[in-house]
């Protein structure tokens, strides 16, 4: 099968100034809200290990005859994992100022996921581990993608953002922008690799409903964190927010429901996916002018973070596999 044209991937990085949780701005950085703030917070606070499971998952097929045949979409894999290990780096680093600031335990984050992950990985029981691995990845990457162009592409989207303090609004454009780039790198290798469209479909429902479990407690114990459990109107506000306006969740079912197509891929097909493509391509280099990003050419061989306190803390080891080191 040949594989549909793609935007280029490009690896950035944020400028050296980028420093969110700054003193000039408030504590609470989205749109004054504590239960909104905190709830992005928890979205942060799944990123470096979630990332990590990506990188990890989509590298295990680079030797597949399928995908090790296909020179763009390797050379799409080796960006995929640049990306990837940068938004695992940013997040550790923003969580590591969550801890301090907001007093929540990100290295007890880290240690669910892991378990959870390990279940997935490592469990004896557990069936064809690497295809439900990149099975989840291709569900979560198609999760993160259609709330990125949410972000990008609406007035709501827009409207969130400009309810950010500005430091805070770069890293998750940045973000956003990339994860819509590279949205089809894990779908396109799931495919070249045989994947079937019933496992992946179970695996979109099944990951689907986990992540929004992992959210909902993480979002309790931030409430019990701030001792803040009955703020009866800041709950309002957030469920205002995901499903009111700018309703993010209301927004996203439909894009959620098109993962379930036969025939279906992220950037769309024939006519109307050059449209597609063309308007993405477009919002992405008006969101990096605008947010002043730079695209990075330093090495990712092998890159290491940590967050947490410096007794347990959660590491994460990416490595960009022997395809290439540079991050172009």
């Amino acid at each position: 099968m040949t594989r549909a044209s793609t935007p280029q991937i490009i690896s950035r990085k944020l400028a050296k100034h980028h420093q969110p949780f700054n003193d000039n701005e408030p504590r609470y950085w989205m749109a004054d809200s504590e239960t909104i703030t905190e709830f992005l917070h928890s979205l942060s606070s799944v990123f470096p290990e979630g990332e990590a499971l990506f990188v990890r998952s989509v590298r295990s097929f680079v030797a597949h005859d399928g995908v090790a045949r296909n020179a763009s979409l390797l050379k799409d894999v080796k960006t995929f994992i640049c990306q990837e290990a940068q938004h695992s780096a940013e997040h550790a680093s923003y969580n590591k100022k969550i801890q301090q600031i907001y007093h929540h335990d990100m290295a007890a984050v880290g240690r669910l996921l892991q378990n959870i992950f390990w279940i997935i990985e490592k469990a004896p029981f557990m069936p064809n581990k690497e295809y439900v691995c990149l099975g989840i990845t291709c569900s979560l990457e198609h999760l993160t993608a259609s709330l990125a162009e949410i972000l990008l592409t609406t007035k709501e989207g827009r409207y969130v953002l400009e309810s950010m303090s500005p430091s805070h609004r770069t890293l998750w454009v940045w973000h956003a922008i990339e994860e819509t780039e590279h949205k089809a790198v894990a779908f396109d290798v799931y495919v070249a690799a045989g994947g079937w469209y019933i496992s992946r479909v179970f695996r979109h429902f099944t990951t689907t409903v986990v992540f929004i479990l992992v959210m909902i407690y993480l979002n309790v114990v931030f409430f019990v964190d701030r001792g803040n459990m009955y703020d009866v109107v800041g709950i309002f506000r957030l469920f205002y927010f995901l499903f009111g306006y700018p309703g993010f969740f209301r927004k996203f079912v439909p894009l959620w429901c098109q993962y379930l197509v036969p025939g279906f891929h992220p950037w769309g097909h024939g006519e109307v996916g050059q449209k597609h493509k063309a308007k993405m391509t477009s919002v992405i280099a008006q969101w990096t002018d605008e947010m002043h990003l730079l695209q990075s050419q330093h090495q990712r061989a092998a890159h290491t973070v940590e967050y947490g306190d410096g007794n347990s803390a959660s590491k994460i080891e990416i490595y960009s596999t022997k395809l290439e080191s540079k991050c172009d």
